[in-house]
């Protein structure tokens, strides 16, 4: 019996299960454009697969749990080759590892190999009914059901740690704040993702490159960046009639500025320095607040920028761009409380170098993102909220830690 088709049409677990109903024996083979992989069944029952990726690869699974050395494993590969036996049995043979634990390693190659099947969007499918003959050393008996289920799980997880990243065209970046190597504890895979982070790769190319599956690259990516060990590269994109298009570039590009501000006010008031942006809060129209609602200075930057476009979109205000340009009043708005109430609570000098720390934070975006009339209009937007915030503390009254309000500005 042949079946042959895509998985636009026909989902891989349909194809499990209609291979285990049957209880067919053969070889099923799905190719998408590189990538190549093939299930054994036998009697309906999953018991091999092989897949051209690099996680697939017994020699490579076994290197990077570290039951192997890179040279140890070349010259086990070699060995097998020469006497045309089976990697593991060589393995085994030499003492590099027991034939349990064996067993125990192909079954979770297969498994990883069988789940990565499950993200494949699109690929064809050729079943071929034929007899089996696989040695029994790489022989496993998986339950369909329990690898659906598994994968059903694994597939619901994704789903909502990529709705906390960045799309896949999002640049990522080592953060400036990243410490010591010898500080982070990372397995040799999570490393060799992490190398891959330079600041012009995006997410997807991220994937591909690392030869994993995308479920635990994904899973790695969202720790790294909900640390804030990492950070996408942000670029203000607007359109060119000056309305701003890129939702995500204007929230952390304002919540960046906001983030210097939190900082000043630590240093004051220590763990105080929250209620100075929940206060700020209640200053902001109903529909403002509705997106400031969940908003907080210490979350990472990625949380915040979930929070608030889902409280934008909750408003239902129409167009993309009337809801974005609504967006932009918002922050500018809720900026300019903040300082207002920053001024009030640690003076106008502290203020005015939270201000100046602001404006260095502008000057990079000016620096290294693409120069255009549409980045010049928030950035300058913003530049005007902290410059009237100047000249507002500048009609206060004198300021008593300073002996008066513009003192610092007149020092330097």
């Amino acid at each position: 019996m042949a079946l042959n088709g895509n998985l636009d049409s026909f989902f891989f677990a349909s194809l499990l299960q209609h291979l285990a109903r049957e209880k067919l024996t053969g070889v099923l083979r799905i190719v998408d454009d590189q990538e190549e992989a093939r299930v054994f069944v036998k009697d309906g029952t999953i018991i091999y697969a092989v897949g051209s990726l690099k996680e697939a690869r017994l020699g490579h699974l076994l290197r990077t749990q570290g039951v192997i050395s890179v040279q140890e494993l070349q010259k086990c590969a070699e060995t097998a080759r020469q006497e045309k036996k089976l990697l593991g049995k060589v393995l085994v043979e030499k003492g590099y590892i027991s034939s349990d634990a064996f067993k125990k390693f192909i079954e979770k190659q297969i498994k990883e190999i069988l789940f990565n099947l499950f993200f494949w969007k699109k690929g064809e499918f050729h079943f071929k009914e034929t007899p089996l003959k696989l040695e029994e050393d790489v022989v496993v008996n998986l339950n369909t059901i329990d690898v659906i289920l598994e994968a059903s799980r694994r597939i619901d997880e994704l789903d909502i740690i990529k709705k906390q990243l960045p799309d896949e065209a999002a640049v990522l970046k080592i953060s400036d704040a990243f410490p010591d190597k010898k500080e982070i504890k990372l397995d040799a895979n999570e490393w060799h993702v992490l190398s891959l982070i330079d600041g012009k790769k995006n997410v997807g190319q991220i994937v591909q490159l690392s030869g994993y599956e995308t479920y635990p690259v994904y899973k790695l990516l969202f720790s790294l960046l909900s640390s804030g060990l990492i950070r996408k590269v942000e670029t203000v994109a607007l359109t060119g009639n000056g309305k701003v298009s890129d939702q995500s570039g204007l929230i952390i590009l304002h919540n960046d500025v906001l983030g210097v501000i939190f900082k000043a006010l630590q240093t004051e008031l220590g763990h105080q320095s929250e209620s100075v942006f929940d206060n700020s809060k209640s200053r902001l129209s109903g529909k403002m607040r509705i997106i400031f609602h969940k908003y907080s200075p210490s979350n990472p930057a990625i949380t915040n920028v979930q929070v608030m476009r889902e409280g934008l979109e909750s408003l239902k205000l129409g167009d993309a761009a009337k809801a974005t340009e609504f967006l932009m009043e918002a922050l500018n708005d809720y900026l300019k409380f903040v300082l207002d109430n920053t001024r009030d609570q640690i003076g106008a000098s502290l203020t005015q170098d939270a201000i100046a720390e602001a404006q260095r934070v502008l000057s990079y975006v000016d620096k290294y993102h693409e120069d255009s009339e549409e980045k010049d209009y928030v950035v300058s937007h913003i530049q005007e909220v902290l410059a009237e915030s100047i000249e507002r503390m500048g009609s206060g009254e004198k300021d008593k830690k300073s002996g008066g309000l513009f003192g610092r500005f007149k020092k330097k």
